[in-house]
């Protein structure tokens, strides 16, 4: 069951420098992500159409590494049998969802990407 007292976390995809960041660095003006880049001199923002923004799930995996939407994880049906393929975790419809169930009904063994980074470990 997802924790409906979880903290309230996102990360962004870099869509202009191909990279991942991190809070502290997101910030939200009148409704609208932006990010700031320490790298750059004096800082640069970088508006909500730049970046890719994705939620914490409130949950994390077997290492205690949080599980964001965009994560590629490895999940495990009730019985303990794993899926043949590594999944991603997606928000549709006010829940998230992992495979073609909801990711509170799925046991999550291992984040072991992200779609932006490591697009080839989802099969088609």
């Amino acid at each position: 069951m997802i924790d409906t007292k979880r903290e309230i976390k996102f990360r962004a995809w870099d869509t202009t420098n191909k990279r991942m960041i991190l809070e502290p660095y997101i910030h939200f003006v009148d409704g609208k992500s932006f990010y700031l880049d320490q790298r750059s001199r004096g800082g640069k923002m970088r508006s909500d159409l730049e970046i890719e923004l994705m939620q914490f799930t409130g949950l994390l995996d077997k290492n205690g590494k949080e599980i964001y939407e965009g994560d590629i994880v490895l999940v495990c049906f009730n019985d303990g049998s794993i899926y043949d393929h590594p999944q991603h975790v997606y928000f549709e419809k006010g829940s998230f969802c992992v495979g073609m169930g909801y990711l509170s009904d799925s046991k999550i063994i291992e984040v072991i990407g992200s779609i932006y980074e490591n697009p080839e470990l989802i099969k088609e």
